[in-house]
C-alpha cells in the first residue's frame, strides 16, 4: 500500500500535476520526480524548496567549513573548504551537488563527508554552481572547473597537494564531473593544466537525465546534455 503523500508546498502543486502526474501518493516518488525535473518547476515552486532544504540543514547542523572561497562574480560561485587537523600537503576530495542542474546546495549533499574525509587525512570541498535555466550544462561544467582552479591556485596556503585532487558527485553533480575529468577544454580555460585534474569518481543516479530530455533507456546510461558536446 502506498505511503500517503505528505503535505506538499502550495506554490509545487501545480508543478506536482504538471510534470509528476504519474507518481501516485508515494513522497519519495515525487520528491525523486521533481529532482529529475528541476529544470521544468517555477521560480516559485524552486525558491519553496531551496528554503526547505536550508530548513532542514538548519535543523541539523553540519560541520562548519574552515573558509568559504569565491571563485567567480556570480553570487552561487562560492565554495566551502574543510582543512582537518593534518599538516602537510594533503589530498582534496571535492563533491558537486546533484539537484537536476536546477536545484541543490553546497551544503545540502555534503551530509558527513566532510567530517569523513578529512578525518582520513584528505581536505574536502564542496561548490555551487550556476544553475539551469539561468545558465546551460556546458556553463556548470566550466564552474567546476573554475573551482578546481581557484583552489589549485590557493593549494600552498590551504594545505592542498594539487597533483593529488579527486571529483566526487551525486546525480547531476555526477554527471558534471566526468564531463569535466573527461574533457580537457574545461579545465584548460582557467589555466589548470590536464596532467593537474587527478581523478575523478562518479556516482550516477539510475534515473539522471538531462533538461529537456526524455529519460535514457535502461538504468545506468550516461546523460549528454545540450551545449555539451562540439563546445
Amino acid at each position: 500500500m502506498p505511503r500517503a503523500r505528505r503535505a506538499e508546498p502550495a506554490p509545487c502543486l501545480a508543478d506536482i500535476r504538471r510534470v509528476c502526474p504519474n507518481v501516485g501518493l508515494n513522497s519519495t516518488a515525487i520528491r525523486a520526480c521533481l529532482a529529475e525535473h528541476a529544470d521544468q518547476l517555477s521560480d516559485a515552486c524552486r525558491a519553496t524548496i531551496r528554503e526547505r532544504m536550508q530548513k532542514r540543514s538548519d535543523q541539523n547542523p553540519l560541520a562548519t567549513p574552515d573558509s568559504t572561497l569565491r571563485y567567480g562574480e556570480d553570487s552561487l560561485q562560492t565554495l566551502d573548504y574543510y582543512k582537518g587537523a593534518t599538516d602537510g600537503a594533503r589530498p582534496l576530495v571535492i563533491f558537486i551537488h546533484g539537484g537536476g542542474w536546477a536545484i541543490g546546495d553546497k551544503r545540502s549533499g555534503t551530509g558527513a563527508k566532510a567530517a569523513f574525509f578529512t578525518g582520513h587525512g584528505y581536505r574536502y570541498a564542496s561548490i555551487n554552481y550556476r544553475l539551469v535555466p539561468k545558465v546551460d550544462v556546458a556553463t556548470q561544467a566550466a564552474d567546476v572547473a573554475a573551482a578546481i582552479a581557484r583552489l589549485r591556485a590557493d593549494a600552498s596556503a590551504l594545505g592542498i597537494d594539487p597533483g593529488r585532487i579527486a571529483l566526487i558527485g551525486h546525480s547531476a553533480g555526477a554527471h558534471l564531473a566526468a564531463l569535466v575529468a573527461t574533457d580537457t577544454r574545461y579545465l584548460e580555460k582557467p589555466g589548470c593544466p590536464w596532467a593537474a585534474s587527478a581523478r575523478s569518481r562518479c556516482s550516477m543516479a539510475p534515473r539522471t537525465t538531462c533538461p529537456g530530455k526524455s529519460r535514457p533507456r535502461g538504468s545506468r546510461q550516461r546523460a549528454v546534455c545540450q551545449g555539451v558536446r562540439g563546445r
